[in-house]
């Protein structure tokens, strides 16, 4: 196996530049996360129901989920778990 050589394999411009996108991306997605969850904690928020045209996979996960722990959970009084999520 042979290692990666400057100047054939790479170079540093390259790297720089592609470390710059990857760290400037993430920087992006922390604050994406950070004002969703500053705004879930907010008094105002009010969950609502999961969008069929953009979260199909996610209601799909959901339901597969609840079907599998909702007869798992312990009858203590609480909404099942269908009706949280």
């Amino acid at each position: 196996m042979r290692c990666a050589v400057e100047g054939v394999d790479y170079t540093v411009d390259e790297l720089t530049h592609v470390c710059h996108v990857w760290t400037e991306t993430n920087d992006q997605d922390r604050r994406i996360v950070e004002e969703n969850a500053f705004g879930i904690l907010s008094p105002a928020y009010e969950p609502g129901p999961y969008s069929e045209a953009h979260e199909g996979g996610v209601i799909q996960f959901v339901g597969r989920y609840a079907s599998f722990i909702g007869p798992r959970l312990a009858d203590d009084g609480r909404p099942a778990l269908r009706s949280v999520a």
